[in-house]
Formats: structure tokens, sequence, C-alpha cells
């Protein structure tokens, strides 16, 4: 599964947008995913765009598709490799859609340009947690884990005998650890609180005599555990 969020506006009318790249800019903003936005203004462009990307797609659409044109872009989308994703605007006042796969239904959803987005960033997030939580798994026992450190984009595992690195957020894999004996001592520091053999103000010192800093808003939480 790709982590990116590959968006492409498909329309030749420039009302229609500009009110959706604010729309999707509103959406992305502060989400942490990588994402791009891209424009295209006729049907010719669409099914190069479908037929040759090598990113996930979920496409925003107002051109007029005619039967054939809709017959050939579902054959790309059944036999292409990455996920592809048309939805059609069917009021471009309120700019609502619906999936490629309603358009012959008796009953169709409408969606709204925020759920679509929303949904993928949910997928992505979903997938990148189970990835993470399988990669820290495969590193060893759990219970040998000692702490874990953020360093710029790095964390940095650190085992009784090893380290191991990877990119990430502590955030998420406190997350995956979310259980009594791991806590934060740190905002850049995960300890796991059975390996901690004495807590003084601004350090803990751990069970081989090293010490990593303790924030004065963590200090409470870890002298009670």
């Amino acid at each position: 599964m790709n982590t990116k969020i590959s968006i492409v506006l498909s329309s030749d009318d420039s009302t229609f947008l500009e009110k959706e790249t604010k729309i999707i800019q509103n959406c992305m903003r502060g989400q942490n995913i990588k994402h791009d936005i891209s424009r295209i203004s006729t049907y010719e462009e669409l099914l190069h765009k479908a037929a040759h990307s090598k990113q996930a797609l979920i496409i925003f659409n107002t051109l007029p598709l005619n039967d054939l044109q809709l017959k050939i872009f579902k054959e790309i989308k059944q036999f292409s490799t990455i996920k592809i994703s048309l939805f059609l605007c069917v009021d471009k006042k309120e700019l609502s859609f619906i999936e490629l796969s309603q358009i012959t239904s008796k009953n169709t959803t409408r969606f709204y340009t925020n759920d679509i987005l929303n949904g993928r960033i949910k997928e992505i997030r979903n997938y990148n947690h189970a990835s993470l939580e399988k990669k820290i798994l495969s590193f060893g026992d759990i219970n040998d884990l000692v702490y874990v450190e953020s360093k710029l984009h790095d964390l940095i595992f650190h085992y009784k005998s090893k380290k191991m690195n990877i990119k990430g957020k502590l955030s998420d894999v406190e997350e995956i650890l979310y259980q009594d004996k791991f806590k934060r001592s740190h905002q850049s520091y995960l300890i796991n609180t059975d390996y901690i053999s004495k807590i003084k103000r601004y350090e803990v010192t751990l069970y081989d005599g090293s010490s990593i800093p303790i924030s004065k808003s963590k200090y409470e939480a870890l002298k009670l555990n």
C-alpha cells in the first residue's frame, strides 16, 4: 500500500478547481500525510494519468464522460496495479460526488471531499500502525526493551543487548506499547519502568547505571509508578 495521497482534479471548470483545491488543502493541513494535487482538463489526460501513475489516485471529476469512456476507464482501473478511486461530481454547488462503481446503481451514496480524504487518511494510518507494530515485534522480546529514544526523525530502540533504528514518531510507538510499564519520561523518551532503579528530578537512572532525562511534567507520574 502506498502511504502518499495523490489527488487529481479532473475538470475544465475554473471555479470548481479553485473551490475544491481550497477544501483539499484545508483537509490535509496538519495531517502529516504526504500528498500532492494535480489538475487535468481533458479525458485523454485522465486516461493517461490513470494508466501511467505509480501512485494510488483519488480523482475528483467534473468532465462529462460517455458510456464508452467510462467503460475504458473501468478496464484501466480493473487491471491497474495501483488503487484508483474515481469520484464523479453530481452537484457542483455543494461539491458532492458518487463513486464510479455507483454509476449504474439506483441507490447511490453521495460523498463529500473531506469524507473521502479522511477515509483515505484513516486507511494510511491504520496501515502505518500495523507495519510499525510488525516491525517492532520483529526486533525481539518487548520485555527486553529498556527504552525508546526519538532523535530528529529517527527512533532508537535500546534493548538490553542491542539497538535498532527506524524512521517514525514516538507517539505511534507509545500507542503500540501501551502497557502499564511503558511510560514517557520526556517528550523524546519512552521508558520501560521495569528497568528503572532510581528516579530524581530531571533524571532517571536505569538498571545498568545509565541515565535519561525526565521532564518536570512527567516526574510525579513516574515517581508514583
